[in-house]
């Protein structure tokens, strides 16, 4: 027996020397790649996430400049227990999870890391029970109701994967349902039974509500160039009414959104001995007074640019703010404007603005200086829904020289000319982020009704929707949009404006084009406008490394002379790519794009801040 055994203990001696050597030598390798793999229901990039070991390629590493990962026998089991624990997490409780080495080069001294996964069966939600403590029978009630209305927001339901994640969420979906219903002290623990094959786990939620309770007095803190009065104005509850959690977060909001707080926190003074009456804490720390913002930056279309914005909190007391604006740019050599906004203006969601504006326009199809005042009103019905009504006066001196010859007009054009319109607007917003979206979507509707006896020379209407759609697929953002408009006149010559025709072409329009280049022209090549517009882009934005992006799309659109007047077979079309910076004001973009299918062969660059659409 010995002779057979010492062979074997050698042999196993041996394999565990080379074992070891093999994988000393492996140390400090760069890592190429990490591929999983019989991963199911989790994918790969998820997984990714959890582990510090990753793979770089030649072009991460010298494009990039992406520093290589050295691998790591230790990091690698540790990450193999991150990802067990990620995985019962998601409702695997027994995953097998291994990594190995599948591709060594020792001459490179590199190094490709397999982990080989077996998910198993998960774990799924068997029963949903509750079991609800209260003082009185009228409050249990109460409770059971609120849960019901919550059923549907809940994650965690019978035949479903059980989550952690989904059972912290369930949890507070709860709580807030029970605080909306008066009851603050509400505390809540969930029970798992897991069954014996660990194939289902039944969850219990054991409720104890507290008393119902009413809001209290309100004590306000931090105020000084600003009234305590401005804050109890706009609180959305008073004192001795049904405490609920959505009043406290409704007031918090409305009160931010006059402007002249840069913190706005409510706090709930919960008791010891959970009396029914609930003080509230309202802390607020003032934005500063005098404010003023200043920028200087360069575009390709409207040259180099600076401006400056000043802005005066609490203008004759209350969350009036008073803002001047002045800026210089290639597109606009001067442009003042005066704006007094009053927010909860008759109603808490409504704000009005007033702004007098004297300004100069040197566009390629026009150059005119304006100058006049327009009042108007937006209205928030919804946290995504607002409207808005304006009317605006005002008086135009247009270069007649700037124009192309328009074919409309047998008269003598007016070189100065007043305009009196009434604008209306609806806009739904739910696309995030500001400045670079990913998801959601943006829908503007506009009217614009030009001339109503008061001395305007000009009588037409003008309606216009942009609609924008924005697709999140992993790292990457599908961004469609289109813009349709038309303008009728209702004068015998059938004139419009210059400054209010549509144009197309540019950094924001189908840029393949220069600004107001695509569409109809005068003999001497001047853009004439049009009325009538339809336009589209298509766009894919994908990561490329840290703060830069990149993009590829598509756009097409034309302008046409008459009104409600779209003919598909004259669409033009141009495609390009971009790169994408990413700064505190929004991305710094730089578009490169040619016409296609078209005899148009000019390749135009865009330099310009924020996203296109």
């Amino acid at each position: 027996m010995n002779a057979v055994s010492r062979p074997a203990i050698l042999n196993s001696i041996l394999i565990l020397f080379f074992t070891v050597t093999i994988t000393v030598a492996q140390e400090d390798y760069e890592v190429r790649e990490v591929a999983f793999e019989g991963n199911k229901i989790l994918s790969s990039d998820k997984l990714s996430e959890q582990i510090l070991t990753y793979g770089t390629g030649s072009f991460s590493k010298l494009i990039l400049r992406k520093d290589p990962f050295h691998f790591s026998r230790e990091v690698l089991d540790t990450d193999i227990k991150r990802l067990k624990i990620y995985y019962q997490k998601q409702g695997f409780l027994s995953p097998q999870i291994s990594g190995s080495i599948f591709d060594e080069d020792n001459e490179g001294k590199t190094v490709k890391v397999r982990i080989a996964i077996e998910e198993g069966q998960p774990t799924l939600v068997g029963s949903v029970d509750f079991e609800i403590s209260s003082l009185d029978q009228s409050d249990k009630e109460t409770v059971k109701q609120a849960i019901v209305n919550s059923r549907d927001h809940q994650l965690l339901k019978s035949g479903v994967r059980f989550r952690d994640r989904a059972a912290q969420a369930d949890k507070e979906i709860i709580l807030r349902a029970l605080n909306n219903k008066g009851f603050p002290y509400a505390k809540i623990q969930s029970e798992l039974t897991v069954t014996d094959s660990a194939d289902s786990v039944d969850v219990t939620w054991k409720i104890d509500s507290g008393p119902r309770c009413q809001f209290g007095n309100v004590e306000i803190n931090g105020t000084r160039y600003t009234s305590e009065d401005l804050v109890i104005e706009n609180k959305t509850f008073e004192k001795g009414e049904l405490y609920q959690r959505q009043e406290i977060e409704k007031s918090q909001q409305q009160i931010y959104s006059l402007g002249v707080y840069h913190i706005v926190s409510f706090n709930t003074q919960l008791s010891k001995n959970r009396d029914p009456e609930i003080p509230i804490s309202v802390k607020v720390r003032e934005a500063p007074r005098w404010s003023t913002k200043f920028g200087v930056g360069y575009g390709r279309e409207d040259k180099f640019r600076v401006f400056n914005d000043a802005r005066y909190l609490s203008f004759l007391g209350g969350a009036r703010r008073l803002n001047l604006y002045t800026k210089h740019s290639g597109l606009e050599p001067y442009h003042i404007n005066l704006k007094l906004t009053q927010p909860a203006f008759i109603t808490p969601k409504t704000t009005m603005t007033i702004s007098p504006f004297l300004r100069k326009q040197t566009e390629p199809a026009f150059t005119i200086r304006r100058y006049g005042a327009n009042a108007s009103v937006k209205h928030e019905f919804t946290r995504t829904i607002s409207g808005t009504f304006g009317y605006e006066f005002e008086q135009v001196d247009l270069d007649l020289e700037s124009i192309a010859e328009d074919p409309n007009m047998e008269s003598e054009l007016n070189r100065v000319y007043n305009k009196s319109s009434v604008t209306l607007g609806l806009i739904r917003d739910s696309s995030e982020p500001m400045f670079s979206p990913q998801t959601g979507c943006f829908c503007a509707f506009s009217t614009k009704f030009s001339g109503l006896d008061l001395g305007s020379d000009y009588h037409y209407a003008k309606l216009t929707a942009d609609l924008r759609r924005y697709f999140s697929f992993a790292t990457q953002v599908l961004a469609l949009r289109l813009r349709i408009g038309s303008i009728t006149s209702y004068d015998d010559h059938g004139y419009i404006p210059v400054e209010d025709r549509y144009y197309a072409g540019g950094a924001k329009s189908v840029r393949g084009w220069a600004r107001s280049e695509l569409g109809p022209k005068d003999i001497e090549s001047r853009p004439i406008g049009g009325l009538s517009v339809l336009e589209g882009n298509i766009e894919i934005r994908y990561p490329i490394y840290g703060i830069v992006s990149g993009a590829v799309f598509y756009d097409y659109g034309n302008i046409w002379l008459q009104s409600a007047t779209y003919h598909p077979d004259e669409l033009r079309y141009a495609a390009g790519a971009g790169i994408r910076v990413k700064t505190p004001i929004g991305p710094v973009r730089l578009d490169v794009a040619r016409p296609v299918f078209d005899d148009e062969t000019k390749i135009q660059i865009h330099i310009s801040v924020g996203q296109a659409f």
